[in-house]
């Protein structure tokens, strides 16, 4: 509980950030989330971004991780040719990066919250959404079958921007 009372102010610039898409950030919480931890969710076209916000247990320092799922990995191309491509992608994009989890390929930026502005969030919210929206059905159409289903599956509907 102490820790999610440090978190407040953290929460409170995303929410600030949130703002600034004209969205209501309380609409935005993703409900029933483990141990009282406030993950907020946004859509843009095919993308679905999440907004996570933690302190380093061992540094106390705070991060914030914008992150949206791009493609699952089939297991056929489990080999250098996609990593590749993906690889090749994060050279092209400025202030993201596409990276493994498991079997997806996920896009996101993280940062240290310190001194973080509602308008620099924002601004990584925004390209995470952008690119995300503009990568999700070319990576699909090419690798795999829609990574989106299982989050649909397994998520409330986030806010549109």
């Amino acid at each position: 509980m102490e820790n999610q009372e440090k978190l407040l102010p953290l929460y409170s610039i995303v929410e600030e950030a949130i703002k600034l898409f004209n969205l209501n950030p309380k609409d935005a919480v993703l409900p029933n989330q483990p141990d009282g931890q406030v993950i907020y969710a946004l859509t843009k076209g095919r993308a679905n971004v999440r907004i996570l916000v933690w302190i380093n247990e061992e540094t106390k320092v705070p991060y914030v991780r914008v992150v949206c799922p791009i493609v699952a990995i089939p297991e056929k191309y489990e080999n250098y040719g996609m990593l590749n491509e993906f690889l090749e992608l994060n050279s092209f994009y400025i202030g993201v990066k596409f990276v493994r989890s498991g079997n997806a390929i996920l896009l996101g930026v993280d940062k240290e919250m310190i001194e973080v502005s509602p308008q620099e969030l924002f601004a990584m919210m925004n390209r995470v959404l952008n690119v995300g929206a503009n990568e999700i059905t070319r990576l699909e159409e090419k690798y795999s079958k829609s990574i989106q289903e299982h989050i649909e599956q397994s998520t409330p509907a986030s806010q549109q921007v």
